[in-house]
């Protein structure tokens, strides 16, 4: 796929290490910049129902979606999504809070499921506030591996990312 696509005229450093020359035409800024981040909030596994609103959960994010999310395993009643879980819009992009294990931490995939959804806790969530194309954002957290602060609780197993360690990526 990537040899059928063409170059561009102009490429420019974009002063970010680890990211490399982009064209020159692109703007880079911090994911912060692109729209509000913020904590998701939601019941417990017990809510789950085989119907309803689509849910997504935060092991999902590092166990089934790889960059989009376009179904979830689990579904919850509407009264819950509405008014115990965080809902979620297509374009957002879901990050896993927390995890098993570090590598875990920090994984997102965007949501592309169009109709009502929602999320449960330990998902960050960056609702774009900009125009910007909701598979590439999918795409490009995921395949240029950003970097995540990610860090071991007390007891040394893997604790949370925060939402200021994603917004200054």
């Amino acid at each position: 796929m990537a040899a059928e696509l063409k170059p561009y005229r102009a490429y420019k450093d974009p002063g970010v290490e680890w990211l490399g020359a982009v064209p020159a035409h692109w703007e880079v800024r911090q994911l912060g910049r692109f729209g509000r981040l913020f904590k998701g909030g939601g019941g417990t596994k017990e809510d789950a129902r085989e119907s309803g609103v689509p849910c997504v959960r935060y092991g999902d994010l590092y166990t089934q979606h790889q960059f989009f999310i376009t179904a979830t395993r689990a579904c919850v009643a509407p009264e819950p999504a509405n008014t115990v879980y965080t809902p979620i819009r297509y374009g957002d992009v879901l990050f896993a809070g927390s995890g098993e294990t570090i590598d875990e931490i920090g994984k997102s995939a965007v949501n592309l499921i169009p109709g009502p959804a929602c999320c449960g806790g330990d998902v960050i969530i960056l609702r774009p506030s900009i125009d910007a194309d909701a598979r590439f954002l999918g795409y490009a957290r995921t395949a240029l591996r950003l970097p995540v602060r990610r860090r071991a609780s007390a007891a040394g197993s893997p604790s949370c990312t925060s939402i200021r360690a994603i917004s200054s990526m």
